[in-house]
């Protein structure tokens, strides 16, 4: 799941919290202007598999997905 975390009404956060509940080995990258370090770091801790800040290029974030889809111990 790739995600921003300034969404209205449903912010990142509780969509990733929502879907880590109903799909635990959920990979999720986290697309975002700004997090706070201790945002990122609490995130992090809870699951998320990457961060990648906003503006990106495509080829960042092609690198961060395709990173994060060969981790083992998660399915795809």
């Amino acid at each position: 799941m790739l995600c921003d975390l300034g969404l209205p009404g449903l912010g990142g956060r509780e969509v990733f919290f929502a879907l880590r509940g109903i799909v635990p080995a959920v990979r999720f990258v986290i697309l975002t202007g700004y997090v706070e370090p201790s945002e990122r770091a609490e995130l992090a801790e809870a699951g998320v598999a990457a961060f990648l800040e906003k503006p990106c290029r495509v080829e960042e974030l092609l690198d961060v997905v395709s990173r994060v889809l060969a981790e083992p111990g998660r399915p795809a």
